[in-house]
């Protein structure tokens, strides 16, 4: 039997595998679950593994928070050892952090065949890391399995053509399962009146503390209400914790996202996972950045590209315009059934 060694980090790619686990298990796959530890944070990380029912890690790389250069150098060391040890006949990496360019590296230069999980997105913006991380990943990778026809696409042009799966996302699988759970939460609102969404973390963004705080202060100033989940790396450049109309949390649960998407009247992320949670629960999301590799919401008229234009940000949040038609674009919700049969052939 073929043994599969998963690599996680990050929120996407525990919720991606969270999609995929059972399916895993039901094909009678044997893997082993590494975890970077990129998101060190419990409310970015563990809360993530017991609130969606997913196996401990059965080996966790404490990689913390560091440069680029030094975290994925760090994960890669102490990634190699525990493939020594475990000596797995493939290694599958998800989506597009430092995790995934390690994991991608690590398996590569210890002729462990690589899985990509998520191959075939491009922002096509060099400036962005994930960009960088999500073209290594793919060139070095085995087999892919693309979200997308467009990814697909996007593959073929570089000329990656074999071993291709256009699967669907398995972001699309979690929140067909979670969206069931969405009517048995509830959450308090110190307000009656309708709301906004915020989350901000990419390095993009977060790196321009005055982009973040004049943003704040301008939505402040449109008497809205926003509920801002803030990451620890935003927290930290805030000038002002103290708002009458900007409600900042901690990191919230997977459910709570939902939940607070689904009540709020639209949504502002430079997230991917967020835009796509937004876009399956047919909600307007303004975009933080000047593009996105998510690009079939905005062709379908659900996102709108803003990059840091924050008058732009503001017009759009007061008139919010109208939607399109939802397509899913992202697959069935089978894309955890469809990978885990194409594993279990290998």
């Amino acid at each position: 039997m073929k043994k599969f060694l998963f690599l996680v980090g990050a929120r996407p790619q525990i919720i991606k595998f969270a999609a995929l686990q059972p399916h895993l298990k039901y094909a009678d796959l044997s893997f082993i679950l590494v975890h970077s530890g990129q998101h060190y944070d419990p409310e970015l990380s563990e809360n993530f593994f017991h609130e969606l029912d997913i196996k401990s890690p059965d080996y966790n790389l404490d990689a913390g928070s560091s440069s680029h250069a030094q975290q994925t150098a760090s994960i890669m060391v102490s990634l190699e050892k525990v493939v020594e040890n475990v000596k797995p006949d493939y290694g599958v990496v998800f989506g597009d952090t430092n995790t995934t360019l390690a994991g991608a590296l690590v398996f590569s230069k210890m002729g462990i065949p690589l899985v990509h999980i998520e191959a075939g997105l491009r922002s096509f913006n060099r400036k962005m890391p994930e960009e960088i991380n999500r073209i290594v990943t793919d060139r070095l990778s085995h087999i892919l399995f693309a979200p997308s026809e467009r990814a697909r696409e996007n593959l073929s042009k570089e000329g990656i053509n074999q071993n291709v799966y256009v699967t669907g996302d398995l972001h699309y699988d979690l929140f067909r399962l979670m969206e069931k759970h969405l009517n048995e939460t509830h959450i308090e609102l110190p307000f009656t009146d309708r709301f906004a969404f915020l989350t901000l973390h990419r390095e993009e963004n977060t790196k321009n503390p005055d982009f973040v705080n004049t943003l704040l202060y301008e939505l402040e100033k449109t008497n809205t209400h926003v509920i801002f989940p803030c990451h620890p790396r935003t927290y930290s450049l805030l000038k002002n914790r103290e708002f009458k109309y900007i409600h900042i949390l901690p990191p919230v649960s997977y459910i709570k996202t939902l939940w607070y998407i689904k009540n709020s009247f639209i949504v502002i992320t430079d997230s991917g996972g967020v835009q796509k949670e937004a876009f399956y629960l047919k909600k307007p999301v303004i975009i933080a950045r000047s593009e996105t590799e998510w690009i079939e919401i905005v062709e379908l008229g659900y996102g709108k590209l803003v990059g840091k234009d924050i008058n732009k940000t503001i017009e759009l949040m007061q008139n919010p315009w109208s939607k399109g038609t939802f397509q899913e674009v992202y697959g069935d919700g089978k894309a955890g059934e469809k990978i885990a049969s194409i594993l279990s052939k290998l």
